[in-house]
């Protein structure tokens, strides 16, 4: 229990008290992971490379050849492939 009131801050004749900045900060992370997952694309939203981005891979494969493009007969989930 407390047997005083919290000690704060004084904004325009308004106190504020300790755990007024523990809630807000709560309520600004809260809000900013809202904001993050929103700008986050789906992983299942699929992605074709550009042509670019094709050349650039075709060139990093040439010089890795223990790599190479997956296919679908990679993954065991073709219900999941459609």
């Amino acid at each position: 229990m407390c047997d005083g009131p919290i000690s704060g801050s004084v904004v325009d004749g308004v106190e504020f008290s300790a755990q007024n900045g523990t809630i807000m900060s709560g309520i600004r992370f809260a809000l900013a992971a809202l904001m993050c997952f929103a700008l986050v694309p789906p992983a299942f939203a699929g992605h074709t490379l550009t042509t670019q981005e094709q050349g650039i891979l075709a060139a990093w494969l040439s010089r890795n050849p223990h790599f190479r493009l997956a296919v679908d007969a990679d993954c065991d989930c073709s219900e999941d492939i459609r």
